[in-house]
């Protein structure tokens, strides 16, 4: 726990103490965690409206379904997470709250990857590209080779981010318990 004023909060994971800036950044993260709750539910309704829309169309998920729920998904951990610090949630349970934080990145991770994906797929399409010499292309990747690839980037992202994050909570649970 900061006891001196001139210690810098570690606001990703607790605002505890008398650490520097402690006011303002409980103010930051109250208004973004009110924000994320915000986006939250309009992609909730967003999703709700495709649902609808779709029945209607009798057509499967297309990309945009699956960035939106995505977009829904990190934009509820975000909220969460913003909470759990500015309420001091689960003070006991470091590892649990680095790792949250770490953990609700994943998701707006995953809508750039799809993101990216839609345009791999769109880019053979253009009329742009196929009126170039054959000899002068970029090496863009076919569509069959896109969702291995995305699926590949993706977990090799989350592994990353969950190790790490686990890693970093023990190693500050550590630090605290000898402090």
């Amino acid at each position: 726990m900061n006891v001196d004023n001139n210690i810098p909060c570690q606001w990703m994971y607790t605002l505890e103490g008398n650490c520097k800036e402690k006011n303002l950044l409980i103010k930051i993260l109250n208004i973004s965690a009110i924000c994320y709750g915000i986006l939250a539910l309009k992609d909730f309704f967003f999703i709700i409206w495709r649902l609808y829309l779709r029945k209607v169309e009798k057509r499967g998920c297309a990309p945009l379904d699956y960035m939106v729920t995505f977009a829904f998904i990190f934009n509820l951990l975000r909220s969460v997470d913003n909470f759990i610090v500015v309420y001091n949630l689960f003070p006991e349970a470091i590892i649990f709250r680095v790792s949250f934080f770490a953990i609700s990145w994943i998701p707006g991770a995953t809508v750039i990857y799809l993101y990216l994906a839609v345009v791999f797929r769109t880019i053979p399409r253009l009329i742009l590209y196929r009126l170039q010499c054959k000899e002068n292309t970029l090496w863009i990747l076919n569509t069959k080779k896109v969702t291995p690839v995305l699926w590949t980037l993706s977990t090799i992202t989350s592994i990353g981010l969950i190790l790490s994050s686990v890693l970093a909570g023990y190693f500050l649970k550590e630090q605290n318990n000898f402090s």
